[in-house]
């Protein structure tokens, strides 16, 4: 993972699908947990960065298009924190639901990989 100017980019090897479900999934946790305008503004937020995940990699809920012409890397329109929250709050609902343990793992690598984007 890259940052440019604060945001962060998403490289092929940075599990877009696990950014993809993290975005999707967080929607449901701003709209449970923060004020309605702050979780409207996040919804448009994170709509755009998981439209922007399906248009440069072909991720989907269904996977990652392995046909879909590669389009490089894509940054999204948000803060490191923003991304953070978001992969957080779905390594604990993945934890929650006591799914595979390999998308909580790929969490886990993200996370790690924005801990030392700060750097």
């Amino acid at each position: 993972m890259k940052v440019e100017r604060g945001r962060p980019v998403i490289e092929r090897e940075d599990h877009p699908k696990v950014v993809f479900d993290a975005l999707i999934g967080s929607i449901a946790f701003y709209n449970a947990t923060m004020p309605r305008d702050v979780a409207s503004w996040w919804c448009k937020t994170a709509q755009d960065s998981y439209e922007t995940l399906q248009s440069a990699f072909g991720v989907s809920h269904d996977g990652i298009d392995v046909e879909w012409p590669e389009r490089g890397d894509v940054t999204l329109y948000m803060s490191l924190d923003q991304l953070e929250l978001a992969l957080v709050s779905y390594g604990c609902m993945q934890i929650d639901k006591k799914d595979p343990q390999d998308d909580v793992a790929k969490v886990d690598v993200l996370l790690r990989k924005i801990n030392d984007a700060r750097q």
